[in-house]
């Protein structure tokens, strides 16, 4: 019982990461999943968990004229939100750490695992020139959710025991 504060963290994250990407894109993921509902269902969950890893942290290194909004993604917006409200929930800084780090995670194996029920070939997104960007997009969530889940926690208080 002493874990229910972690558990509720970690299941409050995850449902708010699939709305919050939309709060931060203008509900342009929202617009694109309509057309879905409908017919497929399940390629409207995989498309709301595929937007939460499309910002790749690597092309900031590799981008000549970088603006703030180029710093400040969405995605990583959201994520920061989302690692933030799950670590106030979890309460204490390791976990709130401990917080963000599971949601992301997650959140990457339901991303997979629906992209497998739909068909979309996910194996292609590990391979060469999607590689990059891909991982770039998981290390850029992984920052995000850690970085605001610490946060949160630590801004929370010391987790107190029973």
């Amino acid at each position: 019982m002493a874990n229910a504060r972690l558990v509720l963290g970690i299941i409050f994250g995850i449902v708010l990461s699939i709305f919050t990407i939309g709060a931060f894109t203008m509900w342009q993921s929202f617009i694109e999943i309509q057309s879905y509902f409908g017919a497929t269902p399940l390629k409207a969950i995989y498309v709301l968990f595929r937007d939460n890893f499309v910002f790749d942290i690597f092309t900031l290194f590799t981008t000549p004229n970088l603006t703030i909004f180029d710093i400040l993604a969405p995605q990583l917006l959201s994520w920061l939100l989302v690692g933030f409200i799950g670590g106030s929930i979890a309460k204490g800084f390791k976990r709130g750490l401990l917080t963000g780090f599971i949601i992301v995670i997650i959140d990457i194996l339901l991303w997979i695992v629906f992209g497998i029920l739909v068909g979309e070939d996910m194996f292609s997104l590990f391979l060469e020139a999607d590689a990059i960007a891909t991982f770039g997009g998981i290390i850029s969530a992984l920052i995000g959710g850690v970085l605001g889940g610490s946060i949160g926690g630590a801004i929370s208080g010391p987790y107190e025991g029973l």
